[in-house]
């Protein structure tokens, strides 16, 4: 994850390169102030005092949307670069920027066109890899390959695009491929949490829980508060045994993203698989109520009404899980979340 670097060192080093000049102070101040919030003011007064809009103003939309990545306000940031492009569109920098704003806001087709824009302007390792991301994110796993490719052809140590790739290669089901790319990833970055997290998915995915625990333990020890990461251990926890555990992993995600379906529907599984369905079925409700076309949380909302006596609801919410997902009951054996 290269954000903030990206937008202070190459756009921003671009930039006042030829136009940074003493005599604006308010720039300087905008350009200098560490907190992300004043910054955000005294970039915005800039922006506000001058017109017309110049090359000053380019600068304090640069260090504006970097302020507004600090807090994790990716769309913000998206728009300030979409502010320089109309000051200066041919700034091939800019894009990239943007491409990598859009991405961490998950707005992957934004992103590929972001990055497209990039590259038409100038060949660029980092759009290529951008634009990687953000194409195995919409499925395009064989174009998302072909661009990892090019990115490390231009730069070969990139430790990010080696574990982009490595996450199209396993929505492609090469998983040997993907492990041996996050391996490559983490020589390059050791402890590097996306790769490590990555790896973990494709080693649960696999049945290799151990090896799966091994990466999420060592993620969540850098990353305490990613709430997916939390998820997905929790997850390998169940199908492991370890329930108790699970069920502390999914508290933690929930408390962190309480809108999440998922984790409540973990959860669920969690206590159905430790022989507490009242408290299953509380989290399976909870998880359809946020995603009302669940096939796995109705799958399991029906079991764990089946273990209740209510064979009639059971027979409602499995016919209206298989009806969305003829295989469920199938795939959720299989990765090892029911009793």
């Amino acid at each position: 994850m290269r954000g903030i670097g990206l937008c202070l060192l190459a756009v921003f080093g671009l930039l006042v390169a030829a136009q940074a000049r003493a005599g604006s102070a308010a720039l300087l101040k905008c350009q200098s102030e560490a907190d992300p919030d004043r910054r955000i003011d005294l970039c915005t007064q800039v922006i506000q005092s001058a017109t017309p809009a110049g090359d000053d103003v380019a600068l304090a939309y640069v260090n504006r949307a970097a302020a507004y990545l600090l807090k994790a306000d990716c769309d913000r940031a998206a728009a300030d670069y979409d502010a320089v492009l109309r000051i200066r569109p041919r700034t091939p920098e800019v894009p990239i920027a943007r491409c990598s704003a859009l991405n961490k806001a998950g707005r992957f087709a934004e992103a590929d066109e972001s990055c497209s824009a990039a590259i038409a302007l100038r060949p660029d390792a980092a759009a290529y890899n951008d634009r990687c991301l953000a194409r195995a994110s919409i499925g395009q796993a064989e174009a998302a390959i072909a661009d990892c490719n090019a990115a490390l052809k231009l730069k070969p140590g990139m430790a990010s695009a080696f574990a982009n790739r490595a996450m199209a290669y396993s929505d492609a089901q090469q998983f040997d491929q993907a492990i041996a790319d996050y391996d490559k990833a983490l020589r390059l970055q050791p402890g590097y949490p996306d790769a490590l997290f990555g790896r973990g998915y494709v080693y649960g995915t696999e049945g290799r829980y151990d090896l799966a625990l091994r990466d999420y333990d060592a993620v969540v020890r850098q990353k305490p508060d990613w709430a997916f990461a939390l998820l997905e251990r929790c997850r390998t926890l169940i199908q492991v045994g370890r329930f108790a555990d699970a069920v502390a992993d999914c508290d933690k995600s929930i408390a962190l993203e309480p809108g999440h379906a998922v984790s409540y529907e973990s959860r669920g599984f969690a206590y159905l698989r430790d022989e507490d369905p009242a408290k299953a079925l509380q989290d399976f409700d909870r998880a359809l109520a946020l995603d009302p076309q669940n096939p796995t949380a109705l799958y399991g909302r029906g079991v764990t009404k089946s273990v209740l006596g209510d064979i009639a609801g059971a027979k409602r919410d499995g016919a209206a899980a298989t009806s969305l997902m003829p295989d469920v009951g199938a795939f959720l054996n299989q990765i090892k979340l029911l009793p």
